[in-house]
């Protein structure tokens, strides 16, 4: 049985199991960004974020994470670790740990935005299983970068933000999960203000009530205030 049956089969079992009332309560998927505190004398902070996804085996994600600009705390992405990856993430004991291709990337070319993006298992690789339905595992781990000596001054909370208009998660099928799409009228050629011809073009967009995204934040300061 090859790893798309058993995710296929696990789903339908997954669906005879729990009550119809369950299965509408909320939504397919959920991606959480933890809430963490970096102590005085920190220089790195460690960030994980969590996927629930009781109904769907997940074979692949792509996600985007933003936080504002500033001189305090920023993704560690300007160094690599010994295996050629980003230091910005950690895979180390979650999820996509042993998912044979994971790609890193910044979409704005700074140190404040990073994509992240993978698939359990790659063509005429071995054969890696896709994540089987879960609640609250660690999909990966968020690395930020902290300048000690600003620790000394006043605390600052920074939002990690999970960029919904740019993520995205599959199934073994290689379906998108949550994706629903609609035709739209765009404009091909204008003339002044007034459109000369037009063209129908669908566009996709992740539906919130079934895959929904919880930000996070680093604090700097107390540990005292919170953090897990």
């Amino acid at each position: 049985m090859t790893y798309r049956m058993a995710g296929i089969i696990s789903l339908l079992v997954a669906g005879m199991i729990l009550p119809m009332a369950v299965i509408g309560a909320g939504p397919r998927v959920s991606l959480s960004v933890d809430h963490m505190t970096a102590s005085r004398g920190d220089t790195l902070v460690t960030v994980p974020v969590r996927l629930s996804s009781p109904l769907d085996s997940i074979a692949g994600a792509e996600l985007y994470f933003k936080i504002k600009s500033n001189r305090r705390l920023h993704f560690a992405s300007d160094e690599k670790r010994p295996d050629g990856l980003s230091m910005a993430i950690d895979t180390s004991g979650t999820l996509m740990s042993g998912w044979e291709w994971i790609g890193i990337s910044t979409l704005d070319n700074t140190l404040y935005d990073l994509k992240v993006a993978g698939m359990a298992d790659w063509p005429n690789q071995k054969r890696t299983p896709p994540l089987s339905p879960q609640q609250n595992g660690v999909l990966v781990k968020l690395v930020f970068r902290v300048d000690p000596e600003e620790l000394m001054t006043l605390d600052s909370l920074f939002a990690v933000t999970i960029v919904k208009e740019k993520c995205g998660l599959a199934d073994p099928m290689g379906n998108s999960i949550g994706v629903v799409t609609k035709t739209e009228q765009v404009c091909e050629e204008y003339k002044g203000d007034s459109c000369l011809t037009w063209k129908t073009v669908r566009k996709g967009a992740l539906d919130s009530t079934v895959v929904r995204l919880s930000s996070g934040s680093v604090l700097i300061g107390d540990a005292s205030k919170g953090g897990r």
